[in-house]
């Protein structure tokens, strides 16, 4: 499979378009290490190292232990959202990871040469997480799952 369209060329799949999203977890999994150069992908993870600071890497290294795939991103958030008071809970929303946090590091990405046009993929929505996870995960010296 080859998703490296722009976004006005890109097809969602049927199944895509099922969940109301542009491409699957499955998809994007394929996508990420398969349609996106190695060698981008290793600059584009060293970049995230010098962005995001040790001590939030080592958090997110520990949610990534606790929940099975992505589910770790959903977690970021938990410390600040148990000190809400229950009011304060309702408004938990504007805790979502993908809007504050993950478009910030996904424009931070876009700002440095790591946008789609340059990884060659539609959306950093459906791969930015696989970065963040081999930035946490890799070991700088193997080339597959976790690069």
């Amino acid at each position: 499979m080859k998703n490296n369209k722009q976004p006005a060329e890109f097809i969602p799949s049927d199944e895509a378009k099922k969940q109301g999203v542009c491409c699957t977890e499955e998809e994007s999994f394929e996508a990420y290490y398969s349609d996106i150069d190695i060698e981008l992908r290793r600059k584009a993870i060293e970049f995230l190292r010098t962005k995001i600071p040790p001590d939030i890497q080592v958090k997110w290294l520990a949610l990534i232990k606790k929940y099975d795939g992505h589910e770790w991103f959903n977690h970021v958030y938990d410390e600040q959202i148990d000190k809400l008071s229950p009011k304060e809970k309702t408004f938990s929303c504007m805790y979502n990871p993908h809007f504050l946090l993950g478009m910030t590091i996904r424009n931070d990405l876009r700002r440095a040469g790591f946008g789609e046009k340059e990884l060659g993929y539609h959306n950093l929505d459906c791969v930015y997480i696989y970065l963040l996870e081999d930035m946490l995960c890799w070991d700088g010296t193997t080339v597959g799952e976790n690069i």
